[in-house]
């Protein structure tokens, strides 16, 4: 009996050794949820930037097209002075034209007058031409002018022809006149002249040779007429 009772005690170990262990999952951290603000403000930023490279795109492309207008206003500017010549030059002809038909009643002195007033006519439309056909840049150049004031002081002038800078003598030093805006590139002419009626002794004079623009000094000032 003792047996039977050890090996049924023996068989039930056995038993429980076999029987397998439950083995707990790892456990996984938890994955924190991302912040919308966070994302919202990632967002605004990449908007900011890409407004900031559209922006100075456009500021590009508004100096392109100003730059182009400033080349098409001088241009048109030089078209209208060549046409004005043409016309002239046109006039001039039809003028000459009945001056011939005349000869036949006229005398001969008349009508050399009259062909030699034409030819003379033509040729300052002829320089006008070359003149407006040419660049600016390559008329640049200085010129001086002088003049003795009613105060007998002498006065003396210097002026660059294309940009119209002009600087005037004062105690032995070039001082120069200033514009309240600077004048466009062109071709331009400083006059001097006494004058008793004025403060200084004298008055200048400042044109424009293409557009007709012109300027007066005003002390040390160009002031536009």
């Amino acid at each position: 009996m003792l047996k039977i009772f050890l090996l049924l005690w023996v068989v039930v170990l056995a038993g429980c050794q076999t029987q397998p262990v439950p083995v707990a999952a790892p456990v996984q951290p938890a994955v924190a949820a991302p912040d919308p603000l966070d994302t919202l403000n990632s967002r605004f930023d990449d908007n900011d930037t890409r407004f900031d490279q559209l922006e100075q795109r456009i500021t590009l492309v508004q100096e392109q097209i100003m730059r182009i207008q400033q080349q098409s206003q001088a241009l048109d500017q030089r078209s209208q002075q060549e046409l004005l010549a043409l016309q002239r030059l046109q006039l001039s002809l039809s003028q000459l034209l009945p001056a011939k038909t005349a000869a036949e009643t006229d005398p001969l002195a008349e009508l050399g007058y009259r062909l030699e007033q034409s030819l003379t006519e033509l040729e300052q439309i002829k320089s006008t031409l070359a003149a407006n056909s040419s660049p600016v840049q390559s008329e640049a150049g200085y010129r001086i002018v002088s003049a003795y004031s009613a105060k007998k002081d002498w006065i003396l002038f210097r002026y660059e022809e294309s940009s119209g800078q002009t600087w005037r003598v004062l105690n032995g030093k070039w001082v120069e006149v200033v514009d309240r805006t600077p004048p466009p590139l062109s071709r331009y002419e400083v006059v001097l002249q006494a004058a008793a009626g004025d403060i200084k002794g004298y008055v200048a004079a400042r044109i424009d040779r293409l557009t007709g623009q012109s300027w007066w000094l005003n002390d040390t000032r160009w002031e536009s007429f």
